[in-house]
């Protein structure tokens, strides 16, 4: 004889319970507010274009 593994049958989420639920976790997130644009620092700008000039034919 083969045991069962399954024995319990599965609930749809209590809409009431979920709303309140994804509320409080929205309301205690645990990532940053946005800080702006991100930009590579200008010396890498500036060296990635200069060595980019180098390799042009005169």
């Amino acid at each position: 004889m083969i045991p069962a593994v399954f024995t319990t049958t599965s609930m749809p989420p209590n809409s009431a319970s979920t709303a309140s639920n994804a509320a409080d976790i929205a309301s205690s997130s645990a990532t940053s507010p946005p800080t702006g644009i991100a930009r590579p620092p200008a010396a890498t700008i500036a060296a990635t274009v200069s060595s980019a000039l180098a390799l042009l034919p005169a």
